[in-house]
């Protein structure tokens, strides 16, 4: 069992597979005051023990007294959604522990794939933020092409790669 909240805030940062720096950047404070918080030299105030909770999904509770479980429980009426299956249950609740740059690059990540499927630019406004994007504005054609050559492969019977599926294998 975690006895202090520096104990508590290490496992966090392990839990998130961050560095101190990268943890402390998330919360705007400084890398030396989480070390200082880790070795019990100090005591997070209650703006960031609530920073911290809101960044990271965690129970407050847990972290200021260590009790209960550590991450906040998911969404009741998210996760009994009847449509939703076993799969779709277990990355909503791996999503809802992710540390915000990690959901962030999910959501780029989908909004990528829903363009791409779409065809038809991103109907929302918003800006999508993938540095490859900024870079090279040619991202959608050639996506929207690599589709299409996976869209004509799959009506000849043949994979991506141009082998032939087993199913449309003649014998001899």
């Amino acid at each position: 069992m975690s006895n202090t909240i520096g104990d508590r805030i290490n496992i966090i940062i392990e839990d998130a597979k961050l560095k101190k720096v990268q943890f402390a950047q998330i919360l705007n404070i400084d890398q030396s005051y989480v070390s200082r918080l880790i070795k019990g030299k100090g005591v997070p105030s209650p703006r960031l023990i609530e920073n911290i909770c809101e960044k990271f999904n965690i129970n407050d509770k847990w972290l200021s007294d260590g009790l209960g479980d550590m991450y906040r429980p998911a969404e009741e009426n998210i996760l009994n959604d009847p449509s939703l299956d076993v799969t779709d249950r277990e990355i909503l609740n791996s999503y809802i522990r992710m540390t915000p740059s990690q959901r962030q690059f999910i959501k780029n990540w989908i909004k990528n794939i829903a363009v791409t499927i779409n065809g038809n630019g991103n109907d929302s406004g918003h800006q999508l933020t993938n540095k490859e994007e900024s870079k090279d504005g040619n991202w959608k054609q050639r996506e929207l092409k690599a589709y299409a050559k996976e869209l004509d492969a799959e009506e000849k019977g043949l994979s991506v790669s141009g082998n032939i599926d087993d199913s449309s294998k003649k014998r001899a």
